[in-house]
């Protein structure tokens, strides 16, 4: 199927939803790809006269992911109880194949209007239409081309600075500043590079750590258990809204000597968040992660060529201590996740 092709069924596919309210779901905490994606949708659809909110559960944590929102002045609406779902006729999901986790329940009686992803496909999907491309390295590129034969940006009078201004930096940090990009990626920027600001990118992109997230990479360079080349750290108690301040630990861990690959985890909320980094030649993180840890939650992981996200449930932890005692929670954890891996890396422990 051509660009062309694409863009057109899109449009085809969305007239039902002309003067309805569409619902735009981002999944777990937005990251730059997954929010300039989910603003480009949006923009499209106002052009083909179809309303639509950006959802997404999860607090947008990382410092550059912030900046992106307020320098860029662009709207997200984060989930509570009490959201009136009933204001939509369709979801679209972004960047994602299935709705966050918390949200699966509420929506699954609404039709799935569109998919638009560069993930590996996870499984049975339904929608009117679906976008799901591995030639690509980022959700923004598919924006970017889809921008880009409707002659979008050209006849943009608001909002084009933004939209592929956050484009580009979707694309830039979803293949390692360009590292892991594709042919299309590169064609993508040299569209967007028209109608971007240049100094807005340079300010979201370097964006100084806060405080709280120096301190949790200082908690998990302190916790840290070396197995050879493979570095395991733990990052403790997170908040909620300082989550992205694992992966951000396990990028600076993974700059020891020594070491290929690294796995830093902490306990955030009900779940224990887990970021993996390699530069081995033989991990690779998804079936590394499906593996060893076989309780990852169900469309709670990814993998991509040298790193992985997932998450697990406190549940069975939470079950086994008395009150709330964080000391033995996290006590009880740490063991878990050095049993794992210990076995997987075939590792005696005392």
């Amino acid at each position: 199927m051509t660009e062309e092709t694409r863009i057109k069924e899109l449009h085809e596919k969305m007239l039902p939803y002309i003067n309805k309210s569409i619902l735009i779901i981002l999944r777990g905490a937005p990251d730059p790809d997954s929010i300039s994606s989910a603003l480009s949708h949006k923009a499209i659809l106002k052009i083909w006269g179809v309303k639509s909110t950006i959802l997404h559960v999860e607090e947008v944590s990382h410092q550059e992911n912030r900046a992106l929102l307020k320098l860029l002045d662009i709207e997200l609406t984060i989930y509570h109880p009490g959201f009136t779902f009933e204001d939509y006729v369709a979801i679209a999901l972004v960047d994602t194949q299935k709705p966050d986790i918390k949200l699966i329940d509420l929506v699954k009686n609404m039709p799935v209007a569109s998919i638009v992803d560069h993930h590996e496909q996870i499984g049975p999907i339904e929608a009117d239409f679906i976008d799901i491309r591995k030639d690509v390295g980022a959700t923004a590129t598919i924006y970017a081309e889809y921008l880009k034969n409707l002659n979008f940006l050209e006849n943009l009078k608001e909002g084009q600075v933004s939209i592929s201004t956050s484009l580009i930096h979707g694309i830039r940090v979803d293949t390692d500043n360009l590292i892991l990009a594709k042919e299309k990626d590169y064609l993508s920027m040299g569209y967007l590079s028209k109608y971007a600001d240049a100094d807005l990118l340079r300010k979201i992109s370097q964006q100084n750590l806060t405080p709280s997230t120096m301190d949790i990479i200082f908690q998990a360079y302190q916790h840290k258990d070396i197995y050879e080349n493979f570095l395991l750290s733990a990052a403790g108690i997170v908040r909620r809204d300082e989550r992205d301040a694992i992966p951000q630990a396990a990028d600076f861990l993974l700059k020891r000597v020594g070491i290929d690959t690294v796995l830093v985890y902490g306990i955030v909320g009900e779940y224990i968040d887990c970021s993996l980094r390699t530069n081995s030649d033989v991990i690779q993180p998804e079936k590394f992660i499906q593996e060893t840890f076989p309780d990852v939650l169900k469309g709670e992981y990814g993998g991509r060529l040298h790193k992985g996200g997932f998450r697990l449930s406190l549940g069975i932890f939470r079950s086994l201590i008395t009150g709330d005692d964080k000391e033995a929670l996290s006590q009880m954890v740490d063991r878990y996740i050095k049993k794992q891996i210990t076995e997987k890396l075939g590792i005696k422990t005392v």
